[in-house]
């Protein structure tokens, strides 16, 4: 979960830095969907049962990718993104409970919220600083698509005791559909703006595409809610890459807050163990 985090991470900062994210979500999600289909002649056909998860992760990720791409558009990527996915363990352990009957131990839900906090505090201003509420606005909505997503997906992942049959119609099945619509969206620039992302999305799909095979493997494994808070330590990749990649500052502060937030780890699996 946390090699799936750092290609997270990456593949966002393509998708912030593109020239139009919209288009490149589009390129992204269909190279993704491609990469998965020699996959299924290998595979069983997914049972009734995996083709409801899938329909109601379909319902989910185009949430997602609407309020998700709205948060890039609006704000900076160290703001939004700490929020989005900081917000996401706490919600998702809650979903877990309620959905899957998940209970974790006192410690690792305390090592949980503090970790959640902890994410959340690298997308507030430094003093001086000026809320974008837009941009939080749609941000926290992408967090309780992100918390959705993750409790379906991780019952669909474990519905047939074989994950891989899960993570390959996933691609295509949930991907497939929401980047044809993104490139219908885009349809009147397509041929002028293409060439600028094809190739850094390209090398972000690759990576993207793995990064959620990988979420998808380790949630079919353990508890939805500590695998999520796992995964959103991509934040603080994040804002490294957002620092060195897209010159948005980092300081001491957020220093700070990455050595919390491994102290909120440790917590949360010795709470676990």
């Amino acid at each position: 979960m946390i090699a799936s985090a750092i290609g997270h991470a990456v593949m966002n900062v393509y998708n912030k830095g593109a020239s139009d994210i919209v288009l490149f979500r589009a390129v992204f999600l269909t190279i993704s969907a491609t990469c998965s289909i020699p996959f299924l002649f290998f595979l069983p056909f997914p049972t009734a049962q995996v083709w409801m998860h899938l329909g109601i992760s379909l319902i989910i990720h185009a949430g997602y990718t609407y309020f998700m791409l709205n948060a890039l558009q609006k704000g900076d990527l160290g703001l939004v993104y700490p929020i989005m996915r900081g917000l996401a363990p706490i919600l998702a352990a809650v979903v877990a409970l309620v959905f899957l009957g998940e209970q974790l131990p006192v410690l690792a839900v305390v090592g949980l919220v503090a970790a959640c906090l902890t994410l959340i505090a690298f997308a507030w201003p430094s003093k001086g600083g000026v809320l974008n509420r837009t941009a939080i606005t749609y941000a926290l909505l992408t967090a309780v698509m992100i918390a959705c997503y993750s409790v379906n997906d991780a019952a669909g992942a474990r519905a047939m005791g074989n994950p891989l049959i899960y993570i390959a119609w996933f691609f295509v099945s949930v991907s497939l559909p929401i980047a044809l619509t993104c490139f219908w969206l885009r349809r009147k620039v397509f041929f002028s703006e293409a060439p600028k992302i094809l190739r850094n999305a390209l090398f972000a799909s690759l990576i993207g595409f793995s990064s959620y095979a990988l979420a998808l493997y380790a949630l079919s494994l353990a508890p939805v809610g500590l695998m999520v808070s796992l995964r959103e330590t991509s934040v603080v990749f994040g804002a490294i890459l957002a620092t060195v990649v897209l010159k948005e500052p980092f300081g001491q502060r957020r220093i700070i807050l990455a050595a919390v937030l491994a102290i909120c780890l440790i917590l949360m699996q010795l709470g676990a163990s």
